[in-house]
C-alpha cells in the first residue's frame, strides 16, 4: 500500500493548491491521459487488495474516472467503460458513508450516480432502492417515495419485490396499513408466480407487521411461523435470525417474555455466525429490553454494552441514538428521571445533527414522559405539542395518535379535562383509519379517555370506554403488574369505573 500511496502522490501531490496549479500547465488532452494513467495505475495495485482498501480509495477512483471520461467526446470508445467505472466507484463510496451514517453524503453520491447515461434499467432499479432505503431510514418518506417510485415502472422480477417490500414499510411507517397491505400481496403473488422462495419468506415476515401494528400480535405471530419454517426449509439463515427476531418482538408485545427471549437469543447465535454486525447490533438492543423486563438488569446492560461498542466501532449515529434512549427507559422506568432526561437529551442531539426524524421525535415524546414524573406538566405538554407536530409533519399517523394521547394524558394531570378528552377522541379516531385495534396505544386511550369522562359525569360512557380497556388488556393478555408505567397507570384510571 505504501507503494500505491507513492505513486498517487507523484500525480496527485497531495496539496490541492499545488496539485491545481500543476495540472493547468497540461493541455486538456494531456490531463485526460493523466486521469486515465492515475486510474489504472490505482486499479492494478489495487486489485488484489481486500475490498475495504479499494472502498477507501473509491473516492480518488471515482474522481478519476469522472475526469477522464469528461474530456471525451460523445460516442468515444472509451467513454462507456470509464462512465461505468465511476458508477462503481459512487457506489463504493456510498456503501462506505452509509457504513459511517454519513447518509447525506451517500444521498448525494447516489444521486450524482443516478445521472450519468450509462446505467441500464437494471442498474437505475438498484441505484434507485439503495437511495430509497437511506432515504427511508432518515424517515423521509416523501423523498423516499419519490426514489423509488421511477424505479418501480421499470424493475421486474427479484428487484420490483424488493422495491414492494422497502415502499409497504414506508406506507406502515406513515400508518397507510392498507397501502402497505395491497403491495405485500402483489410481491407475493409475483414471488409465488415465480417459485421464488426466498423473497416468499421475506413477505411472509413483512406481513406480520402490520398486524403488530394493530395489535393483532397472535395473527402476526402466525406468519412469523410461517416465516420461520420457510427460512428453515431453504436453509436461509439470515432470513431465518430475521423471522425470529420478529417472532421475538410480537411474544414480548404480547408479554411471553421468557419466549422472547429464546427466540432473540437463537437469532442472536445465528447472527454471531454469520458476523453480522449491524443486525446483530440492533437484535441486541432487542435482548436488553427483554432480559431487563425478566428483571436481569446486569444482563440488560451487557447487551447494551455490547450493542454500543459495535454502534461505535462502525459509526452508527442512529444506533448510537437509539441505545443511549434505552439506556434512559431503564432509568426512567427505575424512578430516576433525572438522569433519563440526560440520556434522552443525548439521543435527541444525535438524532438532529444526523436528520433521523422519527428517532427524534421518540426521543422528545421519551423527554416528556420524564418530565411528567418529575412534575413539570408544562415542560411535559410542551413536549407532546411539539412531537405531535413533527409526527403530523411525517404524515406518520401512528406517531401522531400516540402523542396526542401522550398530550391528552398531560391535559387530564392539568385537570384540563375537555382538552384532554378532545385529544384522545382524536387520537382513537386516527387509530381507526389505520385499522389499529389493539396495543399500548389502544389500551392506555381507552383508560383515559374513560377517566375524563367519568370527571365529566358521563358515568355510562366512562363505563363502556372502562369495559372496552379491560377487554384489550384480556386480548393482550396484560394484567395490572405489566411492567411498563404506562400501563400500570392504566389499570389504576379504571379500577373505580
Amino acid at each position: 500500500m505504501s507503494e500505491l500511496i507513492q505513486a498517487e502522490t507523484a500525480y496527485l501531490f497531495r496539496h490541492a493548491m499545488l496539485r491545481d496549479a500543476a495540472l493547468q500547465l497540461h493541455l486538456p488532452e494531456e490531463k485526460v491521459q493523466l486521469h486515465q494513467l492515475a486510474l489504472d495505475l490505482m486499479e492494478s495495485l489495487l486489485d488484489a487488495a481486500p475490498e475495504s482498501a479499494r472502498d477507501a480509495w473509491a473516492g480518488e477512483l471515482a474522481e478519476h474516472a469522472r475526469a477522464a471520461a469528461a474530456g471525451l467526446p460523445t460516442g468515444h470508445e472509451a467513454l462507456s467503460a470509464l462512465q461505468l467505472k465511476e458508477v462503481r466507484y459512487l457506489r463504493a463510496c456510498a456503501r462506505v458513508a452509509r457504513q459511517k451514517h454519513a447518509l447525506a453524503e451517500a444521498v448525494r453520491l447516489l444521486g450524482r450516480a443516478l445521472e450519468l447515461p450509462v446505467l441500464t434499467p437494471g442498474d437505475i432499479a438498484e441505484l434507485r432502492y439503495e437511495l430509497g432505503s437511506i432515504l427511508y431510514g432518515l424517515s423521509r418518506y416523501a423523498d423516499a417515495v419519490h426514489a423509488i417510485k421511477p424505479a418501480m415502472d421499470i424493475a421486474q422480477g427479484e428487484p420490483l419485490d424488493q422495491l414492494l417490500l422497502l415502499r409497504a414499510r414506508i406506507h406502515y411507517d406513515m400508518g397507510a396499513i392498507a397501502d402497505g397491505d395491497g403491495l405485500l400481496e402483489q410481491a407475493m403473488r409475483n414471488a409465488t408466480a415465480r417459485g421464488d422462495r426466498r423473497t416468499v419468506t421475506q413477505v411472509l415476515s413483512a406481513m406480520g407487521v402490520p398486524l403488530s401494528m394493530r395489535g393483532m400480535h397472535a395473527e402476526a405471530m402466525r406468519y412469523y411461523d410461517a416465516a420461520v419454517q420457510a427460512a428453515r426449509q431453504i436453509n436461509d439463515e439470515p432470513l431465518l435470525a430475521a423471522a425470529l427476531a420478529n417472532h421475538s418482538d410480537s411474544s414480548y408485545r404480547m408479554g411471553q417474555f421468557k419466549a422472547a427471549r429464546e427466540e432473540i437469543e437463537q437469532s442472536l447465535a445465528l447472527l454471531r455466525k454469520q458476523s453480522d454486525t449491524k443486525q446483530l447490533m440492533t437484535n441486541l438492543a432487542r435482548y436488553s429490553i427483554i432480559l431487563d423486563d425478566l428483571g436481569e438488569r446486569q444482563l440488560a446492560l451487557q447487551a447494551l454494552t455490547e450493542a454500543n461498542q459495535i454502534a461505535r466501532e462502525i459509526g452508527n449515529q442512529r444506533m448510537i441514538a437509539i441505545l443511549r434512549a434505552n439506556y434512559g427507559t431503564m432509568e426512567f422506568e427505575s424512578g430516576r428521571p433525572e438522569s433519563a432526561l440526560k440520556l434522552y437529551a443525548e439521543a435527541e442531539t444525535i438524532n438532529r445533527e444526523i436528520g433521523h426524524m422519527l428517532g427524534l421525535t421518540a426521543n422528545i415524546t421519551n423527554r416528556g414522559g420524564a418530565c411528567r414524573l418529575l412534575g413539570d406538566l408544562p415542560g411535559a405538554l410542551a413536549c407532546a405539542e411539539e412531537a405531535l407536530a413533527m409526527a403530523r409533519r411525517m404524515s406518520h399517523r401512528e406517531l401522531t395518535a400516540s402523542n396526542l394521547g401522550k398530550r391528552g394524558t398531560v391535559l387530564l394531570d392539568m385537570q384540563r379535562v375537555p382538552e384532554a378528552l378532545e385529544s384522545l377522541i382524536e387520537a382513537e379516531a386516527l387509530l381507526d383509519e389505520s385499522g389499529v385495534s389493539l396495543g399500548f396505544d389502544r389500551l392506555t386511550l381507552a383508560a383515559t379517555r374513560a377517566q375524563c369522562l367519568h370527571l365529566l359525569g358521563d358515568h355510562d360512557a366512562a363505563k363502556l370506554h372502562a369495559d372496552r380497556f379491560r377487554k384489550i388488556a384480556a386480548e393482550m393478555q396484560i394484567g395490572a403488574e405489566h411492567h411498563t408505567p404506562l400501563v400500570a397507570e392504566a389499570f389504576v384510571r379504571v379500577a373505580e369505573i
